[in-house]
Formats: structure tokens, sequence, C-alpha cells
């Protein structure tokens, strides 16, 4: 645990997301900057994160002298970089910088690409350099009576969901991201508090899942990022999750990242290009449970005909083959 001097007749502050501890100091999120410990900053922080951050990576980034080729060499570049084209990559970076950005942004990302494309890898590294505060709650861990209780340390939750998935606590997920205050209950705890909530969320699959329902506001929180190039069998490294988790350079690296990626977002005033249209039409295909084989297997032509027995028979051989090269 670790107590910062509390000033006289003041709240002492849990937590508080303005602020991080990290190995050598705390770190403010808002300033990008290290605060002295003997600072007067009415904050206790039970956890620290096992990531130092150096005062002149910090100059050098809101200097404009860090960009993405300070990270090439690094593990967690060359881990994910190559299954990204450069539109889906900016969008990427920008969501990366939501998770260390100290207020709500009403940000839910799902990142869809087909096995072997880096999902889980990122996933593992930003597990490995947040600890607890990435949760890692399935959409149906929502659901349950005790579901949230891992978001009371947590800035994001990152989820991998099978690709049949049905989500229906979409309202749920509304108020998650969207920055209300959240009523969180603990096994054998009274209930708490999650205020302010400064949750985003991420959603990595194979294929776009099915809402229950989708409307505007759902729609406007929603940024759908596409990942693709999956590795071969002679390019897979079964150590680069292991390097991710367990080597601290690379853990220090994958933080920096995020810090490069925050202050990328903040530069562009924490806006992230989102165009609404296009993401619900994405939502509204993907819950019409034909669209996917009319789309790669169908071609509409005028006056055409085919029996039914034909299009079930096509339906059932395509539906068949996707069911054998499926992996999740």
């Amino acid at each position: 645990m670790l107590q910062v001097k509390q000033r006289p007749s003041t709240t002492l502050q849990i937590e508080p997301a303005r602020y991080l501890a990290v190995s050598n100091g705390i770190l403010d999120l808002y300033e990008l900057k290290m605060i002295d410990v003997e600072e007067e900053l009415d904050a206790f922080f039970l956890t620290r994160l096992p990531v130092s951050v150096e005062l002149e990576f910090l100059q050098k980034l809101k200097a404009g002298e860090i960009d993405d080729t300070h990270f090439a060499e690094t593990q967690i570049y060359s881990a994910i970089r190559r299954f990204y084209d450069d539109d889906n990559w900016e969008k990427l970076k920008l969501c990366l910088g939501s998770i260390l950005t100290p207020f709500p942004l009403k940000l839910l990302v799902i990142i869809v690409g087909k096995p072997d494309t880096g999902k889980t890898t990122l996933k593992e590294a930003l597990k490995s350099c947040l600890k607890n505060k990435c949760a890692t709650q399935s959409l149906e861990d929502l659901e349950e009576r005790f579901g949230l209780a891992p978001f009371l340390t947590a800035v994001v939750n990152i989820t991998s969901e099978k690709s049949d998935t049905v989500v229906r606590c979409v309202e749920k997920i509304k108020r998650i991201v969207g920055g209300d205050t959240l009523s969180i209950e603990e096994k054998f705890k009274p209930h708490k508090e999650k205020d302010p909530n400064v949750l985003k969320m991420f959603i990595l699959v194979n294929d776009i899942p099915r809402f229950g329902r989708i409307d505007e506001a759902f729609a406007k929180r929603v940024m759908i990022i596409f990942a693709d190039n999956p590795l071969m069998e002679e390019e897979k490294d079964p150590m680069v999750i292991e390097r991710l988790k367990n080597d601290q350079n690379c853990i220090n690296d994958t933080f920096r990242f995020l810090l490069y990626c925050a202050w990328l977002l903040k530069k562009v005033n924490y806006r992230i290009p989102r165009d609404v249209d296009e993401v619900r039409e994405i939502l509204e295909e993907a819950n019409f449970p034909l669209a996917e084989w009319l789309r790669e297997s169908c071609v509409l032509e005028d006056r055409s005909v085919m029996t039914r027995k034909e299009a079930y028979n096509n339906y059932v051989e395509w539906d068949e083959k996707k069911a054998e090269n499926q992996e999740y």
C-alpha cells in the first residue's frame, strides 16, 4: 500500500482516476508527468503497477520526439503491428490510448480478426502491464450477480468472445462505458459505487457478435477495428506471449506504448473518428444470420431463380465448411 501525504482537513481519495502508482513513483495521467510522493495529493493507492516510467521518455513524448519508430524493435510492436492496415492501426492506437485516459469516453472497441491475428497476444500484453487495472470479464459474466466486482479497480475490460455470441446486456454495456456511476456488489461485502467510472471495454472476436438491441446511443459508443494478415504456421513463435507476460523490459515497453497512444489521443482532443452509420450497418448485418452466406456464396441477378432445395443445400455446405475452419 502507498499513501501520499495528505493535506489537513481533506478527504482521502482511494485509487483516484487521475493517478497511477508505478514502480518508481506516481504518474499523473492528465499531465503525463511523474509526481513526487511527498507532494500533497490526498491519495491512497492499494497497488503499484509493475512498470517504471522514465522522466526522459515523458519529456520526449510531450516534445513530439516519440513516434512509431521508437517502438519498432519492441516485442509489443513487432507482435501486433503486422495485423493492421494503416487506417485500422491509427484507430487502434487511439483506442489503446483511451485506456490511460482518466475520464469516460463512451467507448466500446470491437476488434475483429481471423484466428492468429494477434488478438490474444494483445490481451495478454495489456493484462501483464496493467494488472488489476485490466479486468477480463466476459459478456456472460456481466449478467452475474457479482460480475462487476473486478471493475472496482479496473480502467478497462478486455474480453475474448466466440463468434456465435448473442449480446443481450446492451443497456448494461452502455452504462459501463458511458461514465455512469456503477453499483458493484462483492461476495460477503456491502455494495460499493464506482464513481468516477472511467471504464472502457474491448471485445475481441473472429466475427462480429450479434447484439440484442442496436440503437443510436449504442452505435455511437462502438468503434470497430479489423485485424488481418494471420500468421502462417512457420511464423508462429510460442514464446512471444511468455515474453510479453514475464520479461520486465517487454512489460515496460508495453506500458510506454500505451502512454504514447494516450498522448496521440490527447493531441486530437480525445476525439476518435467514428462513422456511426457504417458501424450501425455492420452491427445490423451481423444480426442477420444469412448475411455472410449471401455475401460470400451468392450472386444476385435480376430475374434469377434458385429452388429452395438448391439454396438450402448450398447454405448447409457453406455452414459446414465454416464450422470446420472455425477456431476460438
